[in-house]
């Protein structure tokens, strides 16, 4: 266990006292950039603007070579006679296509765009870190590298992707990266953090079912009915879960989109079906998109028809480092009180393409509490989801603890 010295022995009030200090300009920073959203790789002014405070705060942005991406670094200049360690801190700012409906007096200048997954309150928290950070200098060793990332929402041209590739794990060298989500279901005041993992993997796939038309009074037996085996497949799916893996290998696969059919008396030749794949391991994600292909060709074989699959690999899962959950765990805890950093219970079903960073360089991923009646909150990518301001100087003090923590060790 390291001592951080004289910052946080005798600093503690200090830490706190400039959190407060930054509070008012990060709640302007939210405020700015809920009024201003933009969809993923179209984040143009978003990304200005943050550039600018990063100017304003004393410190050198570098826009990514891969599009609207901005990081920059906060050299610490306390002396160290170890290999001086960089640990990335990541925010993404991108937002939801969503009309909003929160009435709030910051709400959205764009007609049918939002931030309704809390994007603005992520990257505004980051800014206000790079502030606090920036002021304690001299109080650790190392780099803390700021990522600001884009198009988090675009599954299958994932920002963080994007930004890995052009290397912003590089130059320096990043040795850990940290992340957070606002969350609607835990209380402001409280985290949720899972040991092992953050997020799932994201999948999509789309099916379609050939069959042969024929008419559905006169003659469905000269038919091959596509709806009829369309719903078999359907049923057989849900068996994958309960049925084909084991008890320990968490999966969910969800049919979202069914289309077919021309008319109401004729028998359909053709239907689409579009879905969703999430799991935790890899291994039981290549099992689930197996029998997925099995089961659906097999149906559709054996009911005189044919069926495609087209299987698109999203997001991966995101794993959280043993060695970083007990860092923050630790920090947390110091910040927020024990009692308040919660196991989920359960594992996050939810895509998130922080995924790409923990499969880099080891990393970890919580969920920050922003609601104050979770009974009543609208949930994530809700036209109504408004995260409380209060939760930020909560998630601004867990990651420069935990940031410190890391580079003084």
């Amino acid at each position: 266990m390291i001592c951080l010295c004289k910052y946080f022995i005798k600093g503690m009030k200090d830490l706190k006292k400039l959190i407060t200090e930054v509070i008012p300009e990060v709640t302007e920073y939210r405020k700015w950039l809920h009024r201003h959203p933009e969809p993923s790789h179209h984040e143009k002014a978003a990304s200005e603007y943050i550039a600018e405070a990063l100017v304003n705060i004393g410190l050198e942005p570098v826009k990514s070579a891969s599009g609207y991406g901005i990081s920059a670094c906060i050299d610490g200049r306390k002396p160290s006679g170890e290999r001086q360690r960089c640990i990335a801190l990541r925010a993404d700012f991108d937002a939801l296509e969503l009309t909003e409906k929160t009435g709030c007096d910051f709400a959205s200048e764009k007609p049918g765009l939002m931030h309704a997954c809390g994007h603005d309150v992520h990257a505004a928290m980051l800014l206000g870190e790079a502030k606090v950070l920036n002021e304690l200098r001299d109080e650790f060793s190392g780099t803390v590298k700021l990522i600001f990332q884009p198009a988090e929402e675009d599954s299958l041209n994932s920002g963080a992707k994007e930004m890995i590739e052009a290397g912003v794990l590089e130059d320096p060298k990043v040795d850990a990266v940290l992340g957070q989500h606002v969350f609607p279901d835990v209380p402001v005041g409280k985290i949720w953090l899972d040991k092992h993992s953050a997020s799932a993997a994201s999948d999509r796939f789309r099916i379609e079912v050939r069959g042969k038309a024929s008419h559905a009074g006169m003659a469905p037996e000269r038919g091959i009915d596509a709806i009829v085996i369309a719903g078999q497949i359907i049923g057989a799916i849900q068996t994958v879960v309960s049925r084909r893996l084991g008890a320990d290998e968490k999966a969910v696969i969800s049919i979202g989109i069914i289309k077919g059919g021309e008319r109401y008396n004729i028998i359909a030749d053709r239907v689409i079906m579009e879905g969703t794949c999430r799991t935790v391991s890899d291994s039981t994600r290549s099992k689930a998109e197996r029998l997925l292909r099995e089961i659906t060709a097999g149906i559709a074989a054996g009911s005189g028809g044919s069926a495609e699959v087209e299987y698109l690999r999203g997001l991966p899962s995101s794993l959280n480092d043993a060695e970083l959950y007990e860092l923050v765990s630790s920090e947390a805890a110091a910040a927020l009180g024990k009692e308040n950093v919660l196991d989920p219970g359960k594992t996050n079903m939810g895509g998130e393409d922080f995924a790409y960073y923990s499969r880099s360089v080891p990393s970890c991923f919580y969920f920050l509490g922003c609601s104050k009646d979770i009974d009543n909150s609208p949930p994530l990518h809700s036209s109504s989801f408004l995260p409380d301001e209060e939760c930020m100087p909560y998630g601004i003090e867990i990651m420069v603890r935990s940031a410190l923590r890391f580079l003084n060790d």
